[in-house]
C-alpha cells in the first residue's frame, strides 16, 4: 500500500509543475492550468488508485461480512439473549380471517420467531386448501 502513496504523490507532483509551466507561459491561462491540473492529474489518478485498490476494497468488504456473521451468531448463541424479534405479518387481518383458532404449541422451526434471517419466512400465509401430491 506504501507504494500507492508514493505513485499518487509522484504524479501529482509531475502534474501540478505541468499545470504550473502552462500557467506562467506566455501563450498559457489559468484555465488550460486547471483543466491540465483536473485531466492530466485528477481523474487518471481516480482511475488508478480505484483499479489498484480493488482487492484491498473485497477483502474489505468480505472481511466485514464475516465479522458481522460472528456477531449475529454470537448474539444468538449467548445466554440470556432471548429469542429473536417476531416479524410482523403484512396483513394480520387476514391471518384472523383464514384461522380462527390458531395452534396454542406451534412447531418451533416454522415459527416466524424462529426464521432470524432477512428473508421472508416460508409458510407464513395459513392456507384453507390442502396441497394435493401425486401418488407413487
Amino acid at each position: 500500500m506504501l507504494f500507492l502513496y508514493v505513485i499518487v504523490i509522484a504524479w501529482l507532483y509531475v502534474v501540478v509543475l505541468m499545470a504550473a509551466s502552462v500557467a506562467t507561459s506566455p501563450t498559457g491561462s489559468a484555465f488550460v492550468a486547471i483543466m491540465t491540473l483536473f485531466f492530466y492529474g485528477l481523474l487518471p489518478l481516480a482511475l488508478m488508485v480505484y483499479l489498484m485498490t480493488g482487492k484491498l476494497r473485497r477483502k474489505a468488504r468480505s472481511a466485514a461480512e464475516t465479522s458481522a456473521t460472528s456477531t449475529s451468531d454470537s448474539r444468538q448463541t449467548e445466554p440470556g439473549a432471548g429469542p429473536p424479534p417476531a416479524h410482523s405479518s403484512p396483513n394480520p387481518s387476514l391471518e384472523d380471517a383464514t384461522d380462527p383458532s390458531p395452534d396454542p404449541d406451534p412447531d418451533p422451526d416454522s415459527s416466524p420467531q424462529a426464521d432470524a434471517g432477512r428473508h421472508a419466512p416460508t409458510g407464513a400465509e395459513h392456507s384453507p386448501i390442502a396441497p394435493v401430491r401425486k401418488e407413487p
